[in-house]
């Protein structure tokens, strides 16, 4: 397997960095927090893939001294660095500090010659299953598609829409529908991302209310494992996915 050196002081991002190239790459990432241990881990372990370093500080020591290692070991292992630093290392490619986590991603892939897209090979599929659990705190005025079943026709599927976009619904309709058996409703690949991104903000707020009695707590934390699951399955993780972790936990400890 592939093997991608981490080195991300920030905390966020080196998180995100971690999931993404794991789940999009599909690399094996080892995490370092200092120069040392880096350097130490290259020593053991030459046929490492790709080493990523990121400082916002010019002549940062840790990328100097990683640089350093690589320079007098005539390694052709890629480094990539995200901030300010000159190198005469030739497998040394420099981003700029505003770079995305997102493109990083994309640069990482290029790098270890594979040619991916960020988009998730699902989205291939016209119809994409999102679970029915997803559905239980959303507020129907905010559905922004419509919702589809699965029924399967002699030996092709078909699908039937169910809930209209901007239809009237509540969570006891949602409910009867799982009680039925049914895991997941359909959604068309081009409103996914939106109608995803759009509940798990309409969670992020319910999370962030005070005033929230106990019962009803529990029962959003509880809903917001569905909309965390569903990220993490189809989409990127991305901040949006982290913020709504981060306020899952939070909420628990209320």
């Amino acid at each position: 397997m592939l093997q991608v050196l981490l080195i991300e002081p920030d905390f966020n991002i080196r998180t995100i960095l971690k999931l993404n190239i794991l789940k999009t790459l599909g690399c094996d990432v080892i995490e370092m927090e200092t120069s040392e241990d880096a350097v130490a881990y290259m020593e053991s372990n030459p046929d490492i893939s790709l080493v990523y370093c990121s400082s916002l500080r010019h002549g940062d020591p840790i990328i100097d001294e990683i640089n350093q290692f690589l320079v007098i070991n005539q390694s052709k292992i890629p480094f990539i660095i995200r901030g300010i630093f000159l190198t005469n290392y030739e497998s040394a490619i420099i981003l700029n500090v505003d770079t995305n986590w997102s493109e990083i991603i994309l640069k990482i892939g290029d790098r270890l010659g594979l040619k991916i897209t960020l988009s998730d090979i699902r989205f291939n599929e016209p119809f994409m299953p999102i679970s029915t659990l997803v559905f239980l705190s959303v507020d129907s005025k905010q559905l922004l598609a419509d919702i589809y079943i699965r029924i399967k026709k002699n030996d092709t599927f078909a699908f039937l829409k169910r809930i209209n976009k901007g239809d009237f619904f509540e969570r006891l309709d949602i409910e009867r529908y799982i009680r039925g058996g049914l895991k997941d409703f359909y959604i068309h690949k081009d409103h996914f991302s939106d109608l995803v991104d759009a509940v798990t903000k309409l969670m992020i707020t319910k999370l962030r209310t005070n005033e929230l009695k106990s019962d009803v707590r529990i029962q959003l934390t509880n809903d917001s494992f569905a909309i965390v699951q569903e990220r993490i399955n189809n989409l990127l993780i991305d901040e949006t996915t982290k913020a709504i972790i981060d306020e899952s936990m939070k909420s628990i400890n209320k």
